[in-house]
């Protein structure tokens, strides 16, 4: 795998990982097989969490060691997450992608007295039976929010702040409507500033309001003031102007900071989510098909729905409860996947150039899932009667209308390819920056 990698690395390419360890599920299957338990919760027991995090750690060290960014698919146990979220701590390129599946249900349904219910949610890896697993991932996937104490907000007036504060701004992108911008003040420890690196004492900074809300930092030490009052107000727009650069660039590469989508103009950031992506993994297979494993778990065919669920159960699990914001529910579902595989800004964003796909949300009403109205052939939902938040009113692919009031109008081969290069900017920057050391 190292090898792979290291080539995965050389073309420009992204190692994307299944994150199991084959050959420990191999052997917990017989063991299942032996004891005569060969129903679907077969299935989960054969593949525990821990099987997961360990091929989930293991990937993570060996991109570490070959210097490969890496993407990780289904996340669906805390541990992995919480795996994925401690190594892009420590600045390891890597992202999480929970699917439809994790976030919305769980797999106590493993053990349904109804076989075909309990085999149509037999997938790899096997969903967490913990409950709380959705809200769980439905809150690292969200823009890391702050603990009461970690952060100061500051509307009017000035205000002091903790000694080693360092500046975090968030933003609104332009994907939702005009919103106040507020100055965020997270206490991360310290890093000696760009500018002033000699200065190794801690510094208390004033947060000074604008008449037009703009806001200033100003260092209250008096060494600091004394050089700044000697200067002339040109020459402190600049240096302030410097030092806010070099600043959000040194928390972009130590604490994995990242730009919102929207204009290229807007050089304030908002710490990544722990998660980063959300697919569905759409795989589905008839009650039929399902039950060529009904008396061998092991050949129960693996997939579930999601195709049509997954942004619904992102904006009613996490937008609705205030988890994200509408503008990191753009991110988790199109701008980041757009900017990690190269697309962006033909996908990903609404702006002239852009491809034509568009969707009109409904923000209001609820929806409810179920195989009786869903736009497949199968004859189960893993969602079945679940209420919703939030879908889709229309959507417009290409610049024509593809669903309207809930009516799917598509035709068959109007799909296109997307060439993409190799390299991506958002993903190859410390990666090449990395191997310069």
């Amino acid at each position: 795998m190292y090898e792979i990698f290291s080539i995965l690395r050389d073309l420009g390419a992204i190692a994307q990982v299944h994150a199991e360890n084959g050959d420990i599920i191999d052997e917990e299957q017989k063991k299942l097989l032996d004891m005569g338990i060969t129903g679907p919760e077969g299935h989960v027991l054969s593949h525990s969490e821990e099987v997961e995090t360990e091929a989930v750690y293991r990937a993570i060290t060996i991109a570490k060691q070959a210097n490969c960014p890496l993407y990780v698919t289904k996340v669906m146990s805390k541990p992995a997450a919480d795996v994925i979220a401690k190594a892009r701590k420590k600045g390891m390129v890597v992202y999480g992608e929970p699917i439809a599946a994790s976030l919305g249900t769980d797999g106590s349904h493993y053990w349904s007295n109804n076989w075909a219910t309990a085999a149509a949610f037999v997938m790899s890896p096997p969903l967490s039976p913990d409950p709380a697993t959705p809200d769980y991932l439905n809150s690292m996937l969200s823009c890391r929010h702050f603990n009461t104490g970690d952060f100061v907000v500051t509307a009017v007036g000035k205000r002091k702040l903790n000694k080693g504060a360092v500046p975090c701004l968030f933003a609104w992108n332009d994907y939702s409507m005009p919103a106040p911008r507020l100055n965020v003040w997270q206490r991360w420890p310290r890093c000696p500033s760009p500018v002033s690196a000699a200065s190794d004492t801690d510094q208390e900074m004033e947060v000074q309001i604008a008449p037009d809300h703009d806001y200033s930092v100003t260092p209250t030490t008096s060494g600091m003031a004394d050089a700044l009052a000697n200067e002339n107000e040109a020459l402190k727009r600049k240096r302030q102007e410097l030092q806010h650069q070099l600043e959000a660039s040194q928390l972009q590469s130590r604490f994995g900071l990242q730009r919102l989508a929207g204009s290229d103009e807007d050089s304030r950031f908002c710490t990544s989510g722990d998660l980063q992506v959300t697919a569905s993994a759409h795989c589905t297979f008839s009650t039929a098909q399902k039950a060529v494993g009904k008396d061998n778990f092991t050949f129960i065919p693996e997939g579930t729905n999601g195709i049509e669920e997954r942004m619904t159960i992102v904006w009613d699990k996490a937008v609705a409860t205030g988890k994200m914001d509408e503008n990191e529910f753009v991110a988790v579902t199109s701008t980041n996947a757009a900017k990690i595989f190269n697309m962006y800004p033909r996908k990903g964003r609404i702006a002239v150039g852009s491809d034509a796909d568009i969707v009109i949300w409904n923000t209001k009403e609820t929806k409810t899932f179920s195989a009786q109205t869903h736009n497949l052939t199968v004859e189960m939902n893993i969602f079945e009667g679940m209420e919703c938040r939030g879908f889709p009113m229309v959507v417009i692919s290409q610049g024509r209308i593809v669903l309207e009031e809930e009516k799917l109008d598509v035709m068959e081969g109007s799909g296109r390819f997307i060439p993409r290069k190799a390299f991506p900017d958002y993903v190859y920057k410390r990666i090449k920056a990395r191997s310069r050391v």
